[in-house]
């Protein structure tokens, strides 16, 4: 019998270690509240990630959650916004550049080459629609993606999709199978 963070699976750091330095960046009476939302062993994860160390993804959730009150109370999104910016942070210097010049479609591609990097379990993959600017971004063999982490997935491909400086990007959820999570995409 699988354990439950086998099922689950884990995700890889980063956007921990974003989250730890924005509440750190906020102040100590503010960190000393939101460490306060974790037992203590949730602390002792937030406060050691390193961007490539694997988390529980049952954890990393509980720390997206209330992170999300603590640095955007007033944000209906809030979780989506945190993974937007820690996409952003993400690409920096060339990767910046090079977000620029290339097509949603390459870009697509090449995050959904890059999700077992990040994350322990999953297959995604990419369908085009060429007759119109849209394509599906596309997660299988994920039933335990929490719903936290499909909005953070949400978030993620927005704030790298705004770095191509197209327009009206949309990234909608389809979360109607849980054998097939599908993120609708479509710019101008």
């Amino acid at each position: 019998m699988k354990r439950d963070e086998d099922v689950a699976g884990k995700v890889k750091g980063s956007g921990i270690s974003f989250i730890l330095k924005r509440i750190k960046a906020q102040g100590a009476e503010l960190e000393k509240a939101f460490l306060e939302t974790l037992s203590p062993t949730e602390q002792t994860i937030f406060q050691t990630a390193l961007p490539i160390a694997w988390i529980d993804l049952a954890i990393a959730s509980k720390i997206y959650a209330n992170a999300a009150v603590v640095l955007h109370p007033h944000h209906p999104k809030g979780v989506l916004q945190i993974a937007r910016e820690v996409a952003i942070s993400d690409m920096t210097g060339i990767y910046k550049v090079l977000l620029r010049f290339a097509t949603i479609p390459m870009i697509m591609e090449k995050a959904s080459q890059l999700w077992s990097v990040n994350h322990s379990r999953g297959r995604a993959r990419v369908e085009k629609d060429p007759r119109r600017n849209a394509g599906d971004f596309i997660v299988e063999d994920y039933p335990g993606l929490s719903p936290v982490y499909r909005d953070v997935t949400t978030g993620y491909i927005q704030g790298v999709l705004e770095l191509s400086h197209k327009q009206n990007i949309r990234v909608l959820l389809d979360g109607k199978d849980p054998a097939r999570w599908r993120w609708m995409v479509s710019w101008n």
